[in-house]
């Protein structure tokens, strides 16, 4: 009968490149084959196609049916493609210049159930972005994914994202027997009542989770308030320790309230490594501009924190982007686990290989850890009832390398009067206005720093190349010929003394001064130098 086509979307990381479906229908064994390096979910759309087609009251081809997914040297995964697929082999059957005119420059994704009904999949946001910087027209989604497709259009010019529920509609649709609704169409209809199965999940827990919690909430805690505060005002690594029940965790999950919300281009990378791995419930407030808080459990595997798998895809650093990624009882993780963070705190990415081929994912992610003391708990040795040596081992599971790269240390205590105190501590509203106010400070500073000097330069304190701060931005001359002394005595290393400028351009924005004083450097080197 002839050839058809259609067109649809190939995710390496978060880049997409188009993937053109061919279908040739012709007279031999009826039976239909898939050739263009897919996995097995794509081999298995030959079985979903025929059943789909059939419970939609179409007539499956008594022929032979030849798929080829193209470029052959792209794998391709997930069941993303069965939409394209049966599209093609419409189009090869009918020859209806209707139908082509309908598939011609449209992006088709969606995964077909036995029933005929279009099943939501991942990564619909980075496919319809990467649509319209290819210049293509349309994209057909699937209507549960109608929400994350309102978001795309949004952030793509030219590019009318359509949806719809089940196979049939889009015959009638490829045959001018009806018009599809846009997705922001479809929502609407929904918000109203006037549809189902928009997709629309349930406010992930981000969202409500957050917005109960309050910084006044943590008590007779102002070491480790204060080193909370210090981390969301520079962006730098944290490391809180004490005896369980004294608010680590409380603290931790605070700390994404005190930063500002997300800009349009940290929105649109976040929300994209949340759309690929296929977590649609968190994606709702990242589109409200909060920032991830991402909290693996401690048996986390290196492929679970840094990403991987036969289909490489992002793990827990690259789903914290731009947000927070929080270690609970840090100690118990691995130690091959954690030092799997060492080079993707530095670079800001991560990078997978798998078969020859790359796929990177961005990390700017904030470390915040956790630990106790030790396996029992206790807050001083003597109250220790571990065997001898315990307590050393356990906090040695972070290795040098790795407690080097996190600039700030606090311990919590414990205070059995803190029922009684009267004290009213500051809430999130007040602290989150210094630290917004810091932020804009150190914003200005670095926005005109020259960023060769340092491929993760930013305008976060945490951020910039040691080398600019030491030759452009030192602090007071005193402080830093403390720090020469400290460096020649072997008490501090070279990247131990660009913390600590960090650290102390960081005091001097929430304290609004010029330069950093002498005290700020003392107080930097203080909240590293007392590690758990």
């Amino acid at each position: 009968m002839g050839v058809g086509y259609t067109l649809s979307m190939a995710l390496e990381g978060l880049e997409g490149l188009v993937v053109r479906v061919e279908c040739d229908v012709a007279l031999g064994l009826p039976g239909i084959s898939v050739i263009g390096m897919g996995d097995a979910a794509v081999v298995q759309a030959r079985d979903r196609v025929r059943a789909a087609l059939t419970n939609s009251g179409l007539q499956w081809p008594g022929q032979r049916v030849v798929m080829s997914l193209s470029p052959a040297g792209v794998p391709k995964a997930g069941a993303g493609y069965d939409l394209a697929m049966v599209c093609a082999m419409l189009v090869a059957r009918n020859k209806s210049p209707v139908a082509q005119e309908c598939v011609k420059d449209t992006v088709l994704v969606g995964e077909l159930g036995l029933d005929g009904r279009l099943r939501p999949v991942p990564g619909i946001l980075p496919i319809i972005v990467a649509a319209g910087s290819r210049g293509l027209k349309r994209a057909l989604i699937p209507a549960d994914n109608a929400v994350e497709g309102v978001q795309a259009a949004g952030l793509t010019d030219g590019v009318d994202v359509l949806v719809a529920e089940n196979l049939r509609e889009v015959v009638d649709w490829m045959s001018n027997d009806r018009k599809l609704l846009t997705a922001a169409e479809y929502v609407e209809l929904a918000d109203l009542g006037g549809a189902t199965g928009a997709g629309m999940d349930a406010p992930s827990r981000g969202g409500g989770f957050h917005a109960t919690m309050d910084f006044a909430d943590v008590v007779s805690q102002p070491e480790a308030r204060k080193a909370v505060e210090v981390a969301a005002a520079g962006g730098h690594a944290l490391m809180l320790s004490g005896p369980p029940g004294t608010g680590k965790s409380m603290l931790a999950q605070r700390l994404p309230q005190l930063l500002p919300p997300m800009g349009q281009e940290e929105l649109v990378e976040a929300a994209a490594i949340h759309s690929v791995s296929g977590m649609r419930g968190d994606l709702e407030s990242i589109f409200r501009g909060q920032r991830p808080f991402v909290a693996p459990h401690h048996t986390v595997t290196v492929a679970g924190l840094i990403g991987g798998g036969a289909r490489p895809l992002p793990g827990a650093i690259s789903l914290a982007h731009h947000g927070v990624l929080f270690l609970d009882e840090v100690a118990e993780i691995s130690r091959p686990v954690l030092d799997s963070l060492r080079a993707p705190m530095e670079t800001r990415r991560v990078e997978l290989v798998r078969n020859k081929r790359s796929v990177m994912y961005p990390a700017q992610f904030q470390l915040v850890c956790a630990a106790n003391p030790c396996p029992c708990g206790a807050e001083t040795d003597v109250d220790c009832t571990c065997r001898s040596g315990d307590r050393a081992r356990y906090q040695a599971r972070l290795s040098g390398p790795l407690r080097d790269r996190i600039d700030v240390f606090a311990r919590t205590r414990s205070n059995r009067l803190a029922l009684l105190t009267n004290e009213k501590e500051e809430t999130t509203a007040t602290v989150r206005q210094r630290v917004l106010q810091a932020h804009d400070r150190a914003r200005a500073r670095w926005s005109g720093v020259d960023k060769d000097q340092g491929s993760n330069c930013s305008w976060l304190n945490a951020t910039v190349p040691g080398k600019t701060l030491r030759r452009d931005y030192p602090a007071e001359e005193s402080g830093m010929l403390i720090l020469q002394d400290l460096l020649r005595s072997g008490r501090l290393s070279q990247r131990s003394v660009d913390r600590a400028l960090r650290v102390s351009w960081t005091l001097c924005d929430l304290r609004d001064a010029a330069i950093p004083s002498t005290e700020d450097v003392l107080d930097a080197v203080d909240m590293f130098s007392d590690e758990l």
